[in-house]
């Protein structure tokens, strides 16, 4: 901090006593200016009092002149007398005379004047009068341009408003046939998919599906499960007792029955279950001891169809439980609970149906015609959809194109808007100056026949007074005559004499103004002067201040020079001594190396005893779930917690029929489970803390790329508006900067449009030299803006500048100059006389030579 107060105060001292000598030569050059200004005051004096004595003088003569007129005038008092009526006569009639003929001479030159004004005007009107034609021309032009433009700009807007209600409606369109075509292929996929499985398993289905096809010609009278019905309560106990046959397909005889079984078989068919109603005996239908009922008494059907629920469910018995099933099973019967649970006779097998339904996949089967006609019609939308998206395509295209001529119009309705108000503009101009011309020639003719009229008037006036002068001066006699030849020469005397005295008066109010013109001056360098003396006490008041502190601040300087040593020997005593550590600290490190290897031991044998734990914990409620699954099947079969005498033959041998249809369990499954799980936790903390540090980076780098994003966008608003601002004070057009793809600001590039005054908007490369050189320059004044550099070198850059242009560039560079630096390489004089500093460099025998004008009334230039 002292250096850098050092360096500035020494820098300032330098500026001071750099100063010194330019105020002191200022102050010699007003010393100078003052005693030159003073010089001028006394001689303008001395002009002063001359002009003053030659106005006394003349008063002086002008006085003797009318002493004599007055004693010529006494001496002729009686001829006076006898002659002061043709005098006064006489006074009047020349009065008139020269006032008729100085009126006559002033209305002739008057009316020449008058002539020579009409016949501009008239000039002038009609040159005026051509242009106004001219532009009400070109104005009705370019009315009909903007009209032009008009209409093709609504019909334009018209047909992209439309293009775009019929682009948003083919849209819905195609988004609908898209949403109607994955549905049905979804559809359609799911069928394909069961008909694969149904027909690579030949179900009996596809048996029924085929046949039923031709269900009249062959005898086939229906399904079994279609021709009968039941209630709810009974649905489980009919399922399981007729869960064979319930699908079989139902004949009138048993030749039809044969018929359908070779028709079958010649097409192939891989399985079929029949039901003949000719060959159905009745069977006797009354209940068994211990039963509820026979189920075919709940189950309907048609009369004719009756058989099928002898054949189904004629021997069959409801029992109200398992055992109940069971006994009746034992005794020769079929028996079935109402839960779905078959015991054929002598208990030997038994059918338990606790929740299947009746599959009818026949219909589904025959969905293949319904299903390969919706494959058609898919295939017919998607190619109907692809022509929606060609159509939407070219609508796209066209109304882009159609956007294009909408910019193109915009564009052409404003500059022929702004070209049609500068040109009404210019013919209400126009017209007003035509209607001034006109009612200035309008009174102009007037005055010239007033003149006329006057001067044809005062001819005969003056022929007259000719006539009656001359006849009053034949009246008087001799003596009268001489009298007025000398009044005449001592009237002729004075008029000589007060002109005389008006010069005199002229040069005295001259030699009146160049003496306050001198002694201002005067006055203006002793003010310089003053404020020079009081500059050059201020600098050598500042500058004994500067010394004093440079003083100062030397010694703080040598202070902390010592107190940086002082710390640097301190800062090698710490090192020294931090060397010493360094074993210690390996010992250090050591240990902690150890304790930290032990504690990764231990925690991995918390891990796996954990492990371990939640292994023998998943085992426990795995045997505890075989528990309950082992309760609910004894309890299916009917034995109790409390029985004390079951026959577990028949489980045993079922349990061993599993067992030995079980491959060889695999004792190291757990242990080979701790570990799998143990490396999917592991696995998954370390797939999260990932996550997290993929998150975290995803999130730093959008914060960077919208940081980046965001300074980009400043900057390119302040250099926006600093073009702006700029090219409009240099040359009152406009010009600014366009982003070509907002929505990709990095990978897109920057246009740059110019407008100058009475123009249409050009890009920067459409312009021409002159117009991209003054470009060039306003562009980089707007970077200088956004981050300014010490200095700038421009090497001729006005040298495709028209006048006014450079002159405009010189007083912007003038103004920037307070920021930074510009060294200008120039040719121009209205650039050159802006410098505060000028180097001319000219050729003499073969060798450069460089000359140095430094204008003192600019600021110090740093060197």
């Amino acid at each position: 901090e002292s250096k850098g107060a050092l360096a500035v105060a020494e820098r300032r001292a330098g500026q001071v006593a750099q100063r010194l000598p330019d105020v002191s030569g200022e102050l010699a050059a007003a010393g100078e200016a003052r005693e030159g200004a003073e010089a001028r005051a006394g001689a303008l004096r001395e002009s002063l009092g001359a002009a003053r004595e030659r106005r006394a003088t003349v008063g002086a003569r002008i006085e003797g002149n009318g002493a004599r007129l007055a004693e010529a005038l006494g001496r002729h008092t009686g001829a006076a007398e006898r002659a002061a009526e043709d005098e006064r006569l006489a006074r009047e009639a020349a009065g008139e005379r020269d006032a008729a003929a100085l009126s006559a001479s002033n209305l002739g030159r008057e009316a020449a004047e008058i002539d020579a004004r009409s016949s501009a005007n008239a000039s002038r009107r009609a040159a005026i009068a051509a242009d106004i034609a001219r532009l009400e021309s070109i104005d009705a032009r370019l009315r009909r341009v903007i009209a032009h433009h008009s209409r093709s700009h609504a019909d334009v807007r018209d047909r992209i408003a439309s293009l775009g209600s019929r682009m948003e409606q083919v849209t819905r369109d195609i988004d609908e046939l898209g949403t109607i075509v994955a549905r049905s292929e979804r559809a359609a996929t799911r069928y394909r998919a069961k008909m694969k499985v149904i027909k690579g398993i030949m179900h009996e289905d596809y048996s029924v599906s085929r046949l039923r096809e031709n269900a009249r010609e062959i005898g086939i009278e229906g399904v079994a499960y279609e021709l009968v019905s039941w209630d709810k309560e009974h649905e489980r106990a009919v399922l399981a007792a007729g869960s064979e046959w319930l699908k079989a397909i139902v004949t009138g005889d048993i030749d039809t029955m044969v018929g359908i079984a070779e028709y079958a078989r010649s097409r192939g068919m891989p399985r079929l279950k029949v039901i003949a109603l000719g060959g159905i005996a009745r069977t006797n239908r009354a209940a068994p001891e211990g039963s509820e009922g026979m189920l075919a008494d709940h189950v309907r059907a048609h009369a004719r169809h009756a058989g099928v629920v002898e054949f189904l469910f004629g021997g069959v018995a409801i029992a109200k439980s398992p055992r109940a099933a069971r006994e009746l099973a034992a005794a020769g019967h079929r028996a079935v609970t109402l839960a779905g649970e078959l015991f054929e006779p002598g208990a030997a097998a038994s059918i338990m149906d606790a929740g299947s339904r009746i599959t009818d996949l026949t219909r589904r089967i025959a969905m293949g015609a319904t299903v390969d006609g919706l494959l058609q019609s898919i295939s017919m939308i998607k190619q109907y959809t692809e022509k929606k998206r060609a159509a939407l395509e070219r609508m796209a295209a066209a109304q882009a194109r159609a956007r294009a001529r909408l910019l193109t119009h915009e564009s052409g309705i404003a500059t022929s808007k702004s070209t049609h108000e500068d040109l009404v503009a210019k013919i209400a101009g126009a017209r007003r100056v035509v209607r001034r011309i006109d009612e200035q020639n309008e009174r102009l003719a007037k005055r010239r026949a007033w003149a006329a009229s006057e001067v044809e008037r005062l001819g005969p006036v003056v022929e007259g007074l000719e006539a009656r002068i001359a006849e009053i001066r034949g009246r008087r006699g001799d003596g009268r005559g001489e009298l007025a030849e000398e009044v005449k020469r001592l009237g002729e005397e004075k008029s000589r004499l007060e002109a005389e005295d008006r010069l005199a008066m002229a040069a005295e109010g001259e030699a009146h103004s160049a003496l306050a013109a001198a002694e201002a001056d005067a006055e203006r360098a002793a003010g310089a002067a003053s404020r020079l003396e009081s500059e050059r006490a201020e600098l050598e008041s500042e500058r004994a201040e500067l010394d004093a502190r440079l003083g100062g601040l030397r010694e703080r300087a040598a202070e902390a020079e010592a107190r940086v040593a002082g710390m640097r020997e301190r800062e090698q005593e710490v090192i020294s001594e931090s060397g010493e550590f360094a074993p210690r600290l390996a010992e250090y490190e050591r240990r902690l190396a150890g304790l930290r290897e032990r504690e990764r031991s231990v925690s991995r044998d918390i891990a796996l005893a954990q492990r371990q734990g939640d292994a023998l914990g998943r085992d426990i409620g795995d045997l505890a779930s075989s528990e309950a699954s082992l309760r609910k099947v004894c309890a299916a079969h009917g034995v109790g917690e409390d029985t004390e005498d079951v026959s577990v033959g028949p489980l045993l041998r079922e349990l061993r029929k599993e067992l030995e249809s079980m491959t060889t369990l695999n004792a190291g499954a757990p242990a080979k489970y701790a570990e799998v799980s143990g490396g999917y936790r592991e696995t998954s903390a370390k797939k999260n803390r990932l996550e997290k540090e993929r998150n975290g980076i995803v999130a730093f780098i959008e914060g960077v790329e919208r940081e980046k994003r965001q300074t980009f966008l400043d900057a390119f608003d302040t250099v926006e508006r600093e073009i702006r601002q700029t090219f409009s004070k240099m040359t009152g057009g406009n010009a600014w900067i366009e982003l070509q793809n907002e929505d990709d600001i990095f990978s897109s590039g920057i246009s740059y449009l110019i407008q100058f005054p009475n123009k249409p908007k050009r890009d920067s490369a459409a312009i021409s030299g002159g117009e991209k050189s003054l470009a060039a320059i306003v562009f980089v004044l707007a970077l200088q803006r956004l981050k300014p550099s010490p200095f700038y070198l421009f090497d001729e850059v006005d040298a495709h500048l028209d006048t006014p242009n450079s002159e405009r560039l010189s007083k912007i560079l003038s103004e920037r100059a307070g920021e930074s630096q510009f060294i200008v390489v120039s040719l121009k004089d209205s650039v050159v006389k802006k410098a505060a500093l000028i180097y001319g460099v000219y050729p003499k025998g073969g060798v450069s030579h460089v000359v140095t004008y430094k204008d003192r009334r600019a600021p110090k230039v740093p060197a």
